[in-house]
């Protein structure tokens, strides 16, 4: 396989400004901000060590609650649509309950079972809350230090830090046993797309990427060629952004099967009615074809696109100045968003788009969480969101959670981040 650019150095691949900041160059998001940096350690310390032992305890002293809905992976789909069947709240939410979380990924937080994965903070070493009130819960699926990268409803697979050497480890949902570990070679940024019991591994370091069966950890395919650390993946391609470049794999053999180079940087790609698409910091979005041709290019915005989410033939573009919809098969402009806020964060519910929103004007910023009505864009609701926020917004049936950094934070390092519950 012909190798490719090199990804980031690690470091710099930390330095984030919100969720599209894993998305985008760290050119495109200085663009996007223009507003100080944030560092998210992306790789999973921990303050002690998990011993790797099973943790075979039983989740049985759950809460009789449950909230429906789903969000396993990072962006939710292996798609990278950030888009779910949930409905969200019926009508404007307030925060249902709060939750001090760590601050040691930039994953979105994912959701299972009424199971919601985050970092824990110090002091605790569980981090899987009860998504109904919040609570932590009294056993969880993961051992102490244990990051979750990602789940199939049945598995969820966890990354953890070793003086031998780090791994992965395959852990029963309903039970928490440990069925199955693989090395894994100093992730930088432990993201998994999974798709029909397979998962997809990006790194800073070789191997550059790799796939592997989730019921056993075994391996695939790992990567020749220099891979970013996000996929998105469809039956037959994984595809992946990295500067300029806009690529897919072979989804069963890891061979190259076409490499595109444009003029901007590119955005992490969501795959959506057979096209790979993505946005870059000059302001337009394009989509390519499953052999590469390059389908359409249209300009929606001035400065740089912020978000994209996409569902139902629809692309959700988000901008310095509102959303954008077009149709994801022509790239035509369907509609645009009666709000003009700088969009930050996309996801996309059963008849709603939700759009993470900071005013542009004023010395204080504020920002805020905004429903806006899928067909037309228009806006159902708004509520303020107290603090910066670090995930998009993960939805849920009756509930949306978003992960911020309080505003009273002034050395983010020594800062726990939180999350929060609208519903």
């Amino acid at each position: 396989m012909e190798s490719y650019r090199r990804p980031r150095d690690p470091q710099e691949q930390r330095a984030e400004s919100g969720p599209m900041a894993s998305d985008l160059t760290r050119r495109n998001v200085l663009a996007v901000t223009g507003s100080a940096l944030f560092t998210a350690v992306a790789g999973c310390t921990t303050d002690g060590e998990s011993d790797g032992d099973d943790n075979e305890e039983a989740l049985d002293s759950r809460v009789d609650e449950r909230v429906d809905g789903e969000w396993l992976l990072h962006r939710a789909t292996p798609e990278n649509t950030a888009a779910t069947d949930g409905s969200g709240p019926d009508g404007e939410p307030s925060i249902a309950w709060e939750r001090a979380v760590g601050a040691k990924s930039g994953i979105d937080p994912l959701v299972v079972d009424s199971l919601v994965f985050a970092y824990p903070p110090d002091g605790r070493d569980v981090g899987t809350l009860e998504a109904a009130t919040g609570e932590p819960t009294a056993a969880g699926p993961l051992a102490s230090g244990e990051l979750a990268m990602g789940s199939d409803g049945e598995t969820v697979v966890a990354y953890r830090e070793r003086d031998d050497g780090d791994e992965l480890v395959g852990r029963d949902l309903e039970t928490g046993e440990e069925t199955w570990t693989t090395d894994a070679t100093d992730l930088s940024t432990p993201l998994l797309t999974m798709r029909d019991g397979v998962a997809y591994q990006g790194g800073s370091t070789q191997p550059y990427g790799q796939a592997f069966d989730v019921d056993d950890g075994d391996d695939r395919w790992e990567s020749e060629s220099s891979l970013p650390i996000d996929f998105a993946v469809d039956d037959e391609i994984v595809a992946y952004a990295s500067d300029e470049i806009l690529a897919a794999l072979e989804a069963d053999s890891g061979d190259q099967r076409w490499v595109e180079e444009f003029d901007a940087a590119l955005s992490t790609p969501p795959l959506i009615e057979d096209h790979v698409v993505s946005a870059t910091a000059d302001g337009s979005v394009l989509a390519v074809d499953s052999s590469g041709d390059l389908d359409w290019r249209k300009q929606v915005a001035d400065g740089a696109v912020t978000a994209l989410a996409a569902a139902e033939g629809r692309l959700f573009v988000g901008t310095e100045s509102g959303v954008v919809a077009l149709d994801a098969d022509s790239g035509d402009e369907v509609t645009r968003s009666t709000i003009s806020d700088a969009v930050r964060a996309l996801a996309v519910g059963a008849d709603n788009c939700y759009a993470i929103t900071t005013e542009t004007d004023g010395d204080d910023p504020e920002n805020r969480l905004v429903a806006l009505e899928s067909g037309s864009l228009e806006s159902a609701w708004s509520v303020e969101v107290p603090g910066a926020v670090r995930s998009r917004p993960v939805i849920l049936d009756g509930m949306v959670l978003v992960r911020v950094l309080p505003s009273a934070a002034v050395d983010e390092s020594d800062f726990d981040e939180t999350l929060l519950a609208f519903a």
